[in-house]
């Protein structure tokens, strides 16, 4: 009787040590996660590079295959890699479900081809948003002659199709892009939706300014948000 007090004890102890165990606080939340799974949405919010590329892309085909509803770009980059970013474009353009883009804070360099690369009529920033547009750049060191000319060769090539991809999504001449974007071309929201790099300024996630002219001069708005749009 005098052996079995202390083992008692000792069983209400562990008792006491497994229930605290359980009680342990929850993981904390993973918005982007959350957002991901319950809304579609995918964030390119850093530099555009390899990594990040593998994941917006593995993002969009899963998405994808799950069902054809629009997705959600959130952009905020200053750009990045030309090749990395053209994975992200071509996944845009080829899987089945639009991509709605939505940039916020900023869209530089290749990340404002991904901006203008979003499902026409969906493509949005926020009010002081800024887009930036430039022909690419190289770096080299110490390079031989020969080498540095293939290089610009390339360079150039890479750059006619990012001018390419601005033209068909922008409707602008390539002529006029390869002018302007000779040196760093910065736009406010409201420029680049003259531009026609995006079609709203978003003023609330629950409603949307529109104002897209057409050729007639006209506001034209999107199917969706023409009823709860108002006139900026």
């Amino acid at each position: 009787k005098k052996k079995s007090a202390p083992n008692a004890k000792k069983k209400q102890v562990i008792a006491k040590l497994k229930k605290a165990a359980a009680k342990k606080p929850p993981a904390p939340v993973d918005p982007e996660k959350v957002l991901f799974v319950k809304n579609r949405v995918v964030f390119l919010n850093s530099t555009v590079d390899i990594k990040m590329a593998r994941s917006i892309v593995a993002r969009l085909l899963y998405l994808d295959s799950e069902n054809n509803q629009p997705i959600q770009l959130i952009i905020n980059s200053p750009g990045g890699s030309v090749s990395s970013g053209l994975a992200i474009y071509d996944t845009m353009k080829a899987i089945s479900s639009p991509v709605h883009t939505y940039v916020i804070g900023r869209a530089s360099s290749m990340a404002a081809i991904l901006a203008a690369a979003g499902e026409p009529g969906h493509r949005h920033a926020t009010r002081h948003a800024q887009i930036m547009i430039h022909e690419i750049s190289f770096a080299h060191r110490h390079s031989k002659i020969t080498d540095l000319r293939i290089r610009m060769e390339n360079s150039e090539t890479v750059n006619e199709v990012l001018v390419g991809c601005l033209a068909e999504d922008t409707h602008k001449e390539k002529d006029k892009l390869r002018k302007l974007m000779q040196r760093d071309h910065y736009m406010t929201a409201q420029e680049a939706l003259g531009f026609n790099i995006i079609d709203s300024i978003i003023t609330s996630f629950g409603a949307q300014k529109v104002k897209s002219p057409d050729q007639d001069g006209k506001t034209q708005a999107s199917s969706e948000t023409k009823n709860r749009a108002q006139p900026q």
